[in-house]
């Protein structure tokens, strides 16, 4: 099976994974199945490259933790964790998930002072580990 992107007029339609027997090189009019582990729905694609415009909902703890460490961020995550409520603490030591729509992320970005945007950078990075 090959995970890739639905292509309409440069953007991403649908992501799928193509069935044994699919031709992932279809390409009907104005569509096309573009392979690519990372693309989602609202990227763009140009004919060669995507610009992936929309991250990942979720990544695992660790793909967050090599994130933040790629990025130069441990050192200051780990302090804000330590001077964060228990609910925070316990997200960070538990979880094996994080989703990028909870508030416990905008919590910690604002205590950090990333943006929104910073945010998505990370998780669009941690989704490459």
């Amino acid at each position: 099976m090959a995970r890739g992107a639905i292509v309409y007029q440069g953007n991403v339609v649908a992501v799928t994974d193509a069935a044994s027997g699919y031709d992932p090189n279809y390409q009907g009019p104005g569509v096309a199945f573009v392979p690519d582990l990372f693309a989602q729905v609202g990227d763009l694609y140009n004919g060669t490259a995507f610009t992936y415009v929309v991250p990942p909902p979720d990544v695992t703890a660790l793909q967050a933790r090599q994130a933040i460490n790629a990025a130069g961020l441990r050192p200051n995550v780990n302090a804000a964790i330590a001077g964060a409520d228990q609910n925070t603490q316990d997200f960070w030591a538990l979880a094996p998930m994080f989703q990028r729509s909870n508030p416990i992320i905008a919590s910690i970005s604002t205590a950090l002072g990333l943006t929104s945007g910073q945010i998505d950078n990370l998780f669009r990075l941690a989704s490459t580990f």
